[in-house]
């Protein structure tokens, strides 16, 4: 007896009950922390392939985005949270994010980002909150170790202008995809893709105001850790901050250059 799984019709494994569906993906209500820091020019580069330029405001310090967020709905994954540290970085003279790190825990969310798109995501331990006049946040590998812990004190609400201008929101996102050979000996196969994520403050129902906030934002590399080494990206010096709440659209990627 023949098998009867249509080959041509399968898009992810197991490919009669795939544990993902084809993007976009749409989020809704995310609760989003965020903050652009200089930060360790030895560290940062290391994650960085050598065809892209970091971004510096001129003092060799490279930015980056420090990520935070609680998604309460996303149509594909569920609920799950985040964490990502992006460096600026400079591709064809164009600005992006690349995604050095990034943190889930939802297994659908974890699987769909690395085997679609290229996004480095590993499974840890973390959260977001409002706890008193603050926004606290924390990140852990594994449970008990923790890597980050981050405060923000919101002061003001900000424009959407500001956001755009600090890179968040209007940079593309680019990924580093690497997939190994099965025969463990080949060379994997190795692509630069860019995603170009979607990303609005929500607008509130009492004054039709963006919520989107600004204010200081304290960002801890807590423990050193030898398979996650974040702390290589510190020290860090704030150059901006902002809370919010968004909705979200993840699109499909684009293959942009094969390395290998």
């Amino acid at each position: 007896m023949k098998g009867k799984l249509n080959i041509s019709q399968v898009f992810a494994m197991p490919g009669n009950a795939p544990l993902y569906l084809k993007p976009p993906a749409y989020y809704r209500d995310c609760q989003i922390l965020m903050g652009i820091f200089k930060g360790n020019p030895d560290g940062i580069s290391e994650t960085i392939p050598d065809n892209l330029d970091l971004v510096t405001l001129g003092d060799n310090k490279p930015l980056f985005l420090y990520f935070q967020a609680y998604y309460p709905f996303s149509s594909l994954y569920g609920s799950y949270n985040e964490v990502v540290l992006a460096p600026l970085v400079l591709y064809q003279n164009q600005p992006h994010l690349f995604v050095s790190y990034i943190y889930v825990d939802n297994d659908a969310a974890l699987t769909a980002g690395r085997e679609i798109w290229g996004f480095p995501k590993k499974f840890a331990n973390m959260k977001l909150e409002i706890k008193g006049e603050s926004v606290e946040a924390v990140l852990e590998r594994p449970a008990g170790r923790k890597l980050i812990s981050a405060q923000m004190r919101i002061e003001r609400q900000a424009k959407l202008e500001e956001l755009q201008s600090s890179g968040i929101g209007s940079s593309p996102t680019l990924l580093l995809k690497i997939i190994p050979n099965p025969d463990a000996e080949s060379k994997p196969s190795i692509e630069l893709v860019k995603v170009e994520v979607k990303m609005m403050p929500r607008v509130s129902t009492s004054d039709n105001s963006l919520e989107l906030w600004t204010g200081k934002l304290l960002l801890n590399f807590v423990e050193e850790s030898l398979t996650d080494p974040l702390f290589k990206f510190g020290p860090v010096e704030l150059v901006s901050a902002y809370f919010g709440r968004f909705d979200m659209i993840l699109p499909p990627g684009k293959v942009i250059y094969k390395y290998i």
